[in-house]
């Protein structure tokens, strides 16, 4: 199989065996957030587009996001090729299962030429803060002159997004890539595609806003691992799993509180729940830009 770097987001899925489709509750494969996603950025544009249209998903996983944007542009009246191109090819491997044309590459590094369209859905804070701008700069790059990047971000203000990184790069989790996540603000993202070099950039609306607690982002990386160690009775490896979850939760949590006291709700998202524990809500804006 063709060796490709991964960026730690895809390094960190595989090695916990997610299915992207079924976390924060089947968010990336419901229909009402895949409608949203082309009401706010693609529908607008619609008129605009050639009626040929060359597309790829950009970190497009097992091709749920390009599947659906591909059936509303033929419904409209446009002939379209569709590719996935990820860096993981489990998640290709579905997108291929759906009929998409797909590309294991480096979202950083791959190369396309003459776009029509790109999406990109909850992917840059896969990627280190360094590599954010290049995956952009990449996109004008595989765009024709005119061509359309519709980008939907896991975003919010830089409270919360610094609250989140904070977390996620916590050592106890155990996320393959610790310390190298990156969420960007609403600002920080719009400036990353100013200075990507998009002739146009606007922010057109938003998604459908998700949340999820410390004790969700632990299940997602160390569940599989906890149910393997269990079929196996390996009771060392039982333990330190859950050693580890207790000094996690124990600084999850205690930065929420933090932040919520020092910050407050509307600035964190944070939402304390009647067990004691914590909730922290974001924003998915979504940026329509042209080359």
């Amino acid at each position: 199989m063709k060796r490709v770097k991964k960026s730690v987001g895809t390094q960190a899925d595989l090695a916990s065996k997610v299915d992207i489709t079924k976390v924060h509750s089947s968010y990336f494969s419901k229909k009402l957030n895949l409608k949203c996603f082309v009401d706010v950025g693609l529908k607008p544009i619609n008129r605009k587009l050639p009626q040929k249209i060359n597309y790829v998903d950009f970190g497009g996983g097992p091709g749920v996001l390009a599947g659906y944007v591909s059936e509303w542009l033929v419904g409209h009246n446009h002939q379209v090729t569709t590719s996935v191109a990820d860096a993981n090819p489990v998640f290709l491997y579905e997108a291929k299962k759906r009929g998409l044309k797909t590309k294991l590459c480096n979202i950083h590094s791959c190369q396309f030429a003459n776009l029509d369209l790109i999406t990109m859905r909850a992917v840059l804070h896969y990627n280190q803060r360094g590599e954010q701008l290049g995956i952009l700069k990449n996109a004008v790059q595989s765009l024709r002159m005119g061509g359309w990047f519709i980008h939907q971000v896991s975003s919010g203000t830089e409270i919360n997004c610094r609250l989140r990184s904070e977390i996620v790069n916590l050592t106890e989790l155990s996320r393959a890539g610790t310390g190298k996540y990156h969420w960007t603000s609403i600002k920080e993202t719009l400036e990353l595609h100013q200075n990507a070099g998009f002739l146009s950039v606007k922010l057109a609306g938003y998604a459908s806003p998700a949340a999820w607690s410390p004790e969700e982002q632990w299940k997602r990386f160390n569940g599989q691992k906890l149910l393997e160690a269990k079929k196996q009775n390996n009771q060392r490896i039982i333990k330190n799993i859950e050693k580890r979850k207790r000094l996690y939760l124990a600084k999850a949590n205690g930065l929420c509180a933090v932040y919520l006291k020092k910050y407050g709700k509307r600035d964190t998202g944070v939402e304390r729940l009647s067990n004691g524990q914590y909730r922290i809500h974001y924003q998915y804006p979504i940026f329509v830009c042209q080359k």
